[in-house]
């Protein structure tokens, strides 16, 4: 075969994949959607894993570094409500010197709990500290994005000794002074839950909840994020069923601050639709020892938004844990994600 025509077959093969890929979007979203989350996690060089647990229960996570040597730090991602693991992606590629672990908890991603598992956030944390026992993890800096917080939290208190720092970043949990208008909505119609996706119509509305700047996604994308969403959507609403059912929920993240004696920071955006950078300065309030970040420009997942601006503030706060200054105003000194 010459040259020419071995050029001409590699033109038509690049020229046929996005056609492929497009079709593939709507012939087989759910497969399209895995291989390209695998694609991602191929490059960010995480193992994706599960562990089975004494109840039946199994963990699914991500993990940058299963080889690691005892003494190398360990971070410990929890992500929030509908959401799972793998969003915390981009954040993992700027930690290195860390082995990161991004838990799916239960009721979300791969993981599979008992059918009669009960989603409190209390059973959520039980869960957390039965898969870091299972592991047998080292004290790990522990995130947590918005029920994730709460939920990492209540560990946090209950398991002082296994958390060495712990970041809440637009953490559930704080009945905010001053709520955002989807907020208060939520809160006036218990029905309106825009992070609950049913037909194609709401997704822009979930993005906009959740994101400052929302991007407009084009039809294939929508449409493997709409088999996503709708594959989810009973165990979806079984987690909010749970979750709102306890109305404690709504401060009780408020309760366990001041009771939480590991070096502790907020990491906020400023513009979250979902909690109300508000929250941070009541949190101080009830805690003045608590570091705090707010990023400018910034919605409810800055793992996502900004997520360099958010690794930066991770770093500096884990080699100076409880050193991170309080900032509870977007003032020219809080970070802008851009």
């Amino acid at each position: 075969m010459t040259i020419a025509k071995r050029l001409r077959i590699v033109v038509i093969i690049a020229c046929a994949i996005p056609t492929v890929i497009v079709a593939a979007c709507y012939i087989a979203p759910l497969p399209t959607a895995a291989s390209l989350t695998a694609l991602q996690r191929a490059a960010t060089g995480v193992s994706h894993r599960e562990i089975q647990l004494p109840s039946g229960a199994s963990i699914a996570y991500l993990d940058s570094d299963i080889a690691a040597p005892a003494d190398k730090p360990v971070l410990l991602l929890l992500h929030g409500i509908t959401s799972n693991k793998d969003i915390w992606l981009q954040l993992i590629s700027h930690f290195d010197s860390y082995r990161v672990i991004a838990v799916d908890m239960p009721g979300h991603g791969d993981s599979r709990e008992t059918e009669d598992f009960d989603y409190r956030v209390e059973n959520l944390s039980q869960q957390i500290a039965v898969f870091i026992e299972t592991l047998s993890l080292p004290p790990a800096h522990l995130v947590g994005n918005s029920l994730g917080g709460l939920v990492a939290a209540l560990y946090s208190v209950e398991h002082p000794n296994r958390v060495k720092s712990l970041v809440l970043m637009n953490s559930a949990g704080i009945d905010a002074p001053q709520r955002s208008a989807m907020m208060q909505r939520a809160m006036d119609d218990r029905s309106y839950n825009p992070l609950v996706v049913e037909t194609m119509d709401d997704i822009a509305p979930k993005l906009a909840a959740v994101l400052a700047h929302p991007p407009t996604l084009m039809a294939p994308i929508r449409q493997l994020m709409l088999a996503q969403e709708l594959s989810r959507l009973e165990a979806n609403n079984r987690l909010f069923s749970a979750v709102l059912a306890d109305e404690s929920n709504i401060n009780k993240l408020e309760l366990l601050l001041p009771r939480l004696t590991t070096p502790a920071m907020l990491l906020w955006g400023d513009s979250d639709q979902v909690f109300h950078y508000s929250s941070v300065a009541k949190a101080i309030d009830l805690a003045p020892a608590l570091g705090a970040h707010i990023i400018e420009d910034c919605g409810h997942l800055p793992m996502l938004e900004a997520p360099a601006k958010s690794a930066a503030v991770l770093h500096g706060f884990f080699h100076t844990p409880g050193l991170v200054q309080a900032s509870t105003e977007p003032t020219p000194e809080v970070m802008s994600a851009g």
